[in-house]
């Protein structure tokens, strides 16, 4: 890490926000003539986190209602091109989420919104609510390709 900021934790008022900066050697991974890389990390899994059991017999209370914003942006070597994947987006009883990726000044900007409506899941919902948590972690999954110039011959 090479910066770490947060905004005041006893202003109830305002979104606690946490931006963090770092530099990370072993981010990307090869393909090809370029280069993978996934723009949110290697985290646990939503549903590792919120569903680990493959069904329920009694209710579970999930955590609070909370909204979490996630941006990722990842800088390219100059004169390299990004193929990203396509977004992502879905809104179901318990929440939502968005993945959206865009190219801006030479870096890959990486934009998760997830919002978790908290309270108590009913058995009969953990499958649906199981599944939507799925679908994010698969979303999430999905990498970038970048591509250095294209060579050309000299003469």
């Amino acid at each position: 890490m090479t910066a770490v900021s947060v905004s005041d934790p006893h202003d109830i008022e305002k979104p606690f926000e946490t931006q963090i900066t770092a530099t990370a050697t072993g981010f990307a991974y090869p393909k090809g003539d370029g280069l993978q890389f996934g723009p949110f990390g290697h985290r646990q899994s939503f549903v590792e986190t919120y569903a680990q059991l493959s069904k329920r017999l009694l209710p579970q209370r999930l955590p609070l209602a909370q909204r979490t914003v996630v941006e990722s942006e990842v800088e390219l070597p100059a004169g390299w091109t990004a193929t990203m994947p396509e977004g992502a987006r879905e809104t179901g009883p318990q929440g939502s989420y968005e993945i959206a990726y865009t190219r801006e000044q030479g870096r890959v900007v990486a934009r998760l919104t997830l919002t978790l409506n908290g309270g108590v899941l009913q058995p009969a919902d953990y499958a649906r609510f199981r599944a939507f948590l799925g679908r994010l972690d698969d979303a999430l999954q999905r990498r970038v390709e970048a591509t250095p110039p294209a060579q050309t011959a000299a003469r």
